[in-house]
């Protein structure tokens, strides 16, 4: 196929053992093999449509996909509680990334998981870890219980007390249209999800999977009520020996503080803040991010 902004790139649709299919697509090529987690849950590929093209120079060839249930991909019916069952729990998702793996035929592998696909990127590392080469764990806790304190904190240093009453009242409500909410949000989202909106993906409608997201996450990035809220595997981080790169914005969502902790519990890691970013880093500053990122894959 043509190259994405002279990349070479080549889309697989991969047939899982259940039966759905997977949209898949590799940039580039070279030595080292790159596959990443896109975010969400229910988010896509396309925070990784640049890897390629910037990675290039690191002898990187990147591979990326979207999860079930998100954009390309096959979406299961997830109101049938069946589906939800089966497929709406991190031990599904871990156990596709290893499938994926499988199909695209790759060994002694680096794995890079942002958000939601730094979780996986966890838990594949402690589930498959033999199979990796390199870890890649970018604005991403080892628990989640930092995270909403840390985003809690956020909130009211922004906003103050008064606005953070009325968010609560709001929330307590569900009433997420009020426009005094959502400019709330945004403020919060333009300082610390993505600090240069600019550099991002732009569409003319939603593309993220509705469900997944509230399942998982919640009503939004700063309100985590889904199933999600009790995961934690800072404990877990010292059977890790996967060389592991750490990756943060400064004025991320994830508490700083967690991120160094991280960084001293891990056996074999190293740890980045990028400057000028939030939680979405390779977007914000995609020169230092991409620095820090090729140099750990050819350090290895």
């Amino acid at each position: 196929m043509g190259g994405r902004r002279g990349i070479e790139a080549e889309v697989k649709i991969l047939t899982l053992k259940n039966g759905y299919h997977l949209w898949a697509q590799k940039l580039g090529q070279g030595q080292h093999k790159l596959l990443c987690l896109h975010g969400g849950p229910g988010s896509d590929h396309e925070l990784f449509e640049e890897f390629g093209k910037n990675l290039a120079k690191y002898d990187t060839e990147v591979y990326m996909y979207d999860q079930l249930g998100s954009y390309y991909s096959e979406h299961p019916d997830f109101s049938i509680q069946e589906n939800v069952d089966k497929y709406a729990k991190i031990e599904y998702f871990v156990d596709e990334v290893e499938e994926v793996r499988q199909l695209l035929g790759l060994e002694d592998f680096f794995l890079l998981g942002h958000s939601w696909g730094g979780i996986l990127v966890q838990e594949y590392a402690l589930k498959y870890g033999s199979a990796l080469k390199g870890a890649i764990i970018s604005d991403m806790t080892d628990d989640i219980a930092s995270y909403v304190k840390n985003i809690n904190r956020q909130r009211l240093e922004l906003l103050g007390s008064d606005e953070v009453q009325f968010m609560e009242e709001c929330e307590a409500q569900q009433n997420y249209d009020n426009e005094r909410y959502r400019q709330n949000i945004n403020r919060l989202n333009y300082r610390h999800i993505i600090k240069h909106p600019e550099n991002s993906t732009k569409h003319l409608i939603p593309t993220k999977n509705a469900f997944l997201y509230h399942y998982f996450q919640g009503d939004n990035e700063f309100v985590v009520k889904g199933t999600l809220a009790d995961w934690s595997v800072k404990d877990q981080l010292k059977d890790i020996t996967t060389p592991t790169c750490l990756i943060f914005g400064a004025d991320d969502s994830m508490d700083l503080d967690e991120a160094v902790a991280m960084d001293q519990r891990l056996p074999n890691s190293e740890l980045h803040i990028i400057a000028d970013a939030a939680h979405c880093s390779m977007i914000d500053n995609p020169t230092e991010y991409f620095t820090v990122l090729g140099q750990f894959i050819v350090g290895k």
